[in-house]
């Protein structure tokens, strides 16, 4: 709830893992927000341009286009740094 307002009914899965708004997930644990601008998309994935990250492919989302302009939202445990060598 949000201002008494209902902001998502879903499973609990979902709603961590699918929020429907910046409120949704940052209500629902830790998250990091990235601005990005749709590249490509197609019916099977979105072409995503992060900035400094660079290029990001993620599953398509109903009603988004290329040139449109939103938020990746990304929590820790989705993120993995690459290894390189021993660090010991």
């Amino acid at each position: 709830m949000n201002h008494g307002n209902v902001e998502q009914i879903d499973e609990p899965s979902k709603i961590y893992g699918f929020p429907r708004n910046r409120f949704v997930a940052d209500f629902i644990g830790k998250i990091s927000m990235i601005n990005v601008q749709i590249v490509e998309a197609t019916p099977s994935h979105l072409s995503l341009d992060a900035g400094e990250l660079g290029e990001v492919i993620t599953v398509a989302k109903e009603g988004v286009k290329a040139g449109d302009n939103g938020v990746m939202a990304i929590r820790p445990e989705q993120f993995e740094f690459p290894t390189f060598g021993n660090l010991d």
